[in-house]
């Protein structure tokens, strides 16, 4: 995609055409930052402001919204462990979101393993599952709705929603799922790092959103500040692919040309 030109080149493979719909896994994570973002756009959030000035939970009080989505609150990511015990919730069909964040944030059965907020990149993992709690505590409403209200309608997106497959299906791409998303259990507990479904069209509008002061269309998604803010570096020199990047929130960040 192109900020001027728009989508300048797509390409599909076998039963992966235009129309299908994918579970698209971590790439989620920018849509779910957004989220927050948006919301502090309209004056219901403080990102930086810690999570217990809104929830009223214990015993995480430096933690801030700004430091889930950017893999930096100091809570247990994916490594060493995706399925880490005391996190176990956030891959439930059965839960809800608020719970489940509440669950998170307070269980004394990470002590040993949470490190101070800011202090070490740790990707992924249940702070996201805290995030998408504190949207819903923050704004009165259900993540799909938030989802519709700040994604869907401006965007005019034709398949975008979230569901929570990975303890359903073993942690793999489920075959049964088929680009049909009505397969999927219903649940109050979506994954917010990695449980998003959508055609790549509909994706291509949401990263055009991003190079267009997040526009889509004459409709403001996001706002400037709030796109200088996730793709800002939070967190720099973490290695991947023989190289050093940084992490904003949703984004990774390559400051190499």
């Amino acid at each position: 995609v192109d900020a001027d030109d728009g989508v300048v080149h797509e390409d599909y493979w076998g039963e992966f055409s235009a129309e299908r719909v994918s579970l698209i896994a971590s790439s989620s994570k920018m849509i779910s930052a957004g989220v927050l973002l948006a919301l502090q756009d309209n004056e219901l959030i403080d990102i930086d402001a810690p999570v217990a000035d809104v929830t009223g939970w214990e015993g995480n009080p430096e933690i801030t919204s700004a430091q889930l989505v950017s893999s930096a609150s100091g809570l247990v990511g994916n490594d060493p462990d995706p399925a880490y015990p005391p996190y176990l919730c956030q891959f439930s069909t059965d839960s809800e979101l608020e719970e489940c964040g509440a669950t998170i944030f307070q269980t004394p059965g990470d002590d040993a393993d949470v490190i101070a907020p800011d202090s070490g990149f740790r990707y992924g993992g249940g702070q996201w599952q805290v995030a998408g709690a504190v949207a819903e505590i923050v704004s009165g409403k259900s993540w799909a709705e938030l989802i519709d209200e700040i994604y869907v309608e401006p965007c005019e997106l034709e398949t975008l929603g979230f569901t929570n497959h990975w303890a359903e299906y073993g942690g793999d791409y489920p075959a049964e799922f088929n680009s049909d998303p009505s397969v999927l259990t219903d649940t109050k507990n979506p994954h917010i790092g990695s449980g998003a479904y959508a055609t790549t069209g509909d994706y291509a509008k949401l990263l055009l959103m991003h190079l267009r002061g997040g526009m889509c269309g004459d409709a403001a998604v996001l706002s400037q500040e709030a796109l200088n803010t996730m793709h800002t570096a939070r967190i720099t020199g973490i290695p991947l692919d023989g190289k050093n990047v940084g992490y904003g929130m949703g984004w990774w960040i390559d400051s190499e040309p």
